[in-house]
C-alpha cells in the first residue's frame, strides 16, 4: 500500500487502529485486527514528521517544524470501525481544526498530547510551551529546560511526565524529566552515552529507553541511581526507533535491523534484518 516513505504512527489507546503517515502525503488508518487499510485521507502539503492523538483529534508538523495543525476526522472513526465500510479503503477528509501560530523564530520539534483540551509543543532549544484550548488554542505558559539542542520528547502512559532528551550547553548528552502538573523539572540525567536521540516510555511510567552509540540504555528515571541497564547490539548504527512491550517485559528498537531485547535480564532474544532504513516502530 505505499511507495514512499512511512514517517510517523500513532496507536489509539485501545491498540484497534494505527494511523501512519507517509512521504507521498497521504494519511492512512488501518485495523490492527485485519490488516485492513479502512481509511486514507490527504494531508496537508507537507510531509508530515510527527503524529500524536486522542483519536478524534490529530495534532502534525512539518520536517522544518514550520506549521503546526489540529486536525479532525470529518465522521467518527469509532462508528467506522463498528460498521466497516465494504470497501476496505474509504475517502474521507481532515479538517483543519485549529493552527497553531508559534511564537517568531520558535520551531517545532514536538507536538505532545496530554489532554484533549492541552498541548505541549517542545522546541529545537528544549523549550517546552504549554497550549489550551479556551475557546480557540493559546500559549498559556512556557518553561525552559537546561537542553540547549533538544532531539526526542514523549508524554509519560500515564500523562503525568514530559521526558526531554538533547544536548545541554557543554554539548554533553542529557535526559530531562518534567512534570506536567507540578510545571517543574523534576529530574536531571547526565547520560554516559553521547547518542540520544530517541526517548520511550515503558507501559507504566516508571522506565525509561533511550537510544546510544553503544546500545540502548534503560533508565530508572526517579532512583537515586538511575542507569538499570545497557542493552548491547552487533551493529555500530544509532537505534532510530523504540518500542516498549505492554508486558514491559521486552523492547523493540530498530536500525536497518530489527532487534528485541528481554527487559529482565538485559539479553538480546532475537534480531531480524531487514535491509531497510527504518524511522518508526510500534506494538
Amino acid at each position: 500500500n505505499y511507495g514512499d516513505a512511512v514517517t510517523a504512527l500513532s496507536w489509539d489507546s485501545q491498540s484497534r487502529q494505527l494511523v501512519s503517515s507517509s512521504s507521498d502525503l497521504y494519511l492512512r488508518l488501518w485495523d490492527t485486527n485485519t490488516g485492513n487499510l479502512y481509511v486514507r485521507t490527504s494531508l496537508p502539503p507537507w510531509t508530515t514528521w510527527s503524529l500524536d492523538s486522542t483519536w478524534d483529534h490529530i495534532s502534525s508538523f512539518n520536517e522544518n517544524g514550520e506549521f503546526q495543525t489540529i486536525l479532525e476526522w470529518d465522521q467518527s472513526l469509532n462508528t467506522l470501525f463498528e460498521n466497516p465500510p465494504s470497501n476496505p479503503i474509504t475517502e474521507i477528509t481532515l479538517s483543519e481544526l485549529a493552527k497553531l501560530d508559534r511564537p517568531e523564530n520558535r520551531r517545532t520539534s514536538a507536538l505532545l498530547w496530554v489532554s484533549s483540551t492541552q498541548i505541549f509543543s517542545v522546541t529545537p532549544q528544549g523549550t517546552l510551551l504549554k497550549w489550551e484550548n479556551n475557546n480557540g488554542w493559546e500559549i498559556t505558559n512556557s518553561f525552559n529546560s537546561d537542553i540547549a539542542l533538544s532531539t526526542a520528547a514523549s508524554v509519560s502512559p500515564n500523562g503525568s511526565y514530559i521526558a526531554i532528551s538533547g544536548f545541554d550547553l557543554n554539548d554533553d548528552p542529557i535526559l530531562q524529566v518534567f512534570d506536567i502538573q507540578m510545571g517543574t523539572l523534576t529530574t536531571v540525567i547526565q547520560a554516559t552515552d553521547y547518542a540520544i536521540g530517541t526517548v520511550a516510555w515503558n507501559f507504566d511510567s516508571t522506565l525509561i529507553a533511550t537510544n546510544g552509540q553503544n546500545g540502548v540504555n534503560i533508565w530508572d528515571w526517579d532512583a537515586p541511581i538511575p542507569l538499570v541497564a545497557t542493552l548491547e547490539k552487533s551493529d555500530t548504527f544509532n537505534v532510530r526507533a523504540l518500542a516498549w512491550h505492554p508486558s514491559r517485559n521486552m523492547l523493540v528498537g530498530a536500525t536497518s535491523t530489527i532487534w528485541l531485547w528481554d527487559i529482565n535480564t538485559s539479553s538480546l532474544l532475537t534480531s531480524i534484518e531487514t535491509n531497510q532504513n527504518i524511522t518508526t516502530i510500534a506494538w
